[in-house]
C-alpha cells in the first residue's frame, strides 16, 4: 500500500512540474538549425543546385498560462551554383521577429501549440561570378511576412523540449532593388511582389529545442 501511494505521489509530482513549464512567468531559450539542399533543371542543359543553411536563436516569456510571447533572430546562408556556365550566387540574410504562441496539453509530455510569427529579413545576393569575370550587378531584399504554424512539442525532461512546427499559412511583401555597380545608375529598378501561402506543408518542417526556466 505504501508503494502505491508513494508512486501515486511521484507521478503527481512529475505532473505539476510538467505543468508549470508552461504556467505564467515560465521563460525559455532556444533556436533551430536548418539546411536544405535542392537540384533543379529548366531542361537538360540547364541546372542549378541550392543549398542553404540557417540559425535561429529565440526566447519567449509566458504571459500567462500556456500563452507566451517572445523574440527571434535569423541568419540564413544560401548558395546557388549554376551549369554548365558555372556562375555562382550566394546570399546572406538576417532577420529579426516576434510570435505569440499558444499550448495545449495532450499528455504529461507532448503539447500541441499554434504559433504566431511576424518577421522582417534583409539580404544582399553578392556579384555572380564564374570562371572568367563578374558581373556588375547585385540585389537587395527586404522581406516582411506573417505566418500561422501548428507544431507539437515534446518534454523529455523537466527543462527541456523538442519540438516540430510546420507552415499552414503565411503571408510575404517582398522587395527587390537590383543595382548594377561602375554603369549608369539610372538603370537600377525595384521590383515588389506578394505572396500567399496556404496549406499544411510536412516539405517545410522547422525542428528545434527549447530550455524552460
Amino acid at each position: 500500500m505504501k508503494k502505491i501511494i508513494v508512486t501515486i505521489a511521484a507521478l503527481s509530482i512529475s505532473t505539476l512540474t510538467l505543468q508549470a513549464q508552461t504556467e505564467k512567468g515560465t521563460k525559455f531559450i532556444g533556436g533551430n538549425f536548418g539546411f536544405n539542399s535542392n537540384n533543379n533543371s529548366r531542361n537538360s542543359e540547364n541546372v542549378s543546385k541550392n543549398s542553404s543553411y540557417s540559425f535561429n536563436p529565440k526566447a519567449g516569456y509566458f504571459i500567462s498560462n500556456n500563452f507566451v510571447l517572445g523574440a527571434n533572430l535569423g541568419i540564413v546562408y544560401t548558395k546557388t551554383r549554376y551549369s554548365p556556365s558555372q556562375t555562382e550566387n550566394n546570399i546572406i540574410s538576417f532577420g529579426a521577429g516576434s510570435f505569440l504562441r499558444h499550448y495545449l496539453t495532450i499528455t504529461e509530455r507532448f503539447r500541441f501549440f499554434s504559433e504566431i510569427e511576424l518577421s522582417w529579413i534583409t539580404s544582399k545576393n553578392e556579384p555572380t561570378k564564374n570562371n572568367e569575370n563578374v558581373i556588375k550587378q547585385y540585389a537587395r531584399y527586404n522581406v516582411y511576412s506573417a505566418n500561422l504554424r501548428p507544431g507539437l512539442a515534446f518534454f523529455p525532461t523537466k527543462n527541456w523540449a523538442i519540438e516540430m512546427s510546420f507552415p499552414l499559412f503565411g503571408y510575404t511583401r517582398q522587395t527587390q532593388k537590383n543595382i548594377f555597380k561602375e554603369v549608369d545608375r539610372s538603370s537600377d529598378y525595384t521590383i515588389i511582389s506578394d505572396n500567399f501561402n496556404f496549406g499544411l506543408s510536412t516539405l517545410s518542417p522547422l525542428i528545434g529545442v527549447n530550455y524552460h526556466f
